[in-house]
């Protein structure tokens, strides 16, 4: 079940990354990594790059998305 919502909190934070722009974009990563836990194990490695890999990752595709990023 936590396994569960982690992902669905995870697919949230993400989502809310590519429909916003500007410093809102910055908030919705910020909290992504500060509510869900480093536990949350997407890529093996040191716990910066278990669950909030993922974060990076939907940041920076989503300012390559926008134009931000050329």
């Amino acid at each position: 079940m936590i396994v569960a919502l982690q992902y669905i909190l995870t697919l949230f934070f993400g989502y809310k990354m590519f429909t916003t722009k500007g410093w809102e974009r910055l908030v919705w990563y910020l909290a992504g990594v500060t509510l869900v836990s480093t536990a949350f194990n997407f890529f093996g490695g040191i716990a910066l790059t278990k669950g909030h890999k993922v974060f990076v990752i939907f940041f920076i595709a989503s300012l390559i998305y926008e134009g931000k990023l050329k």
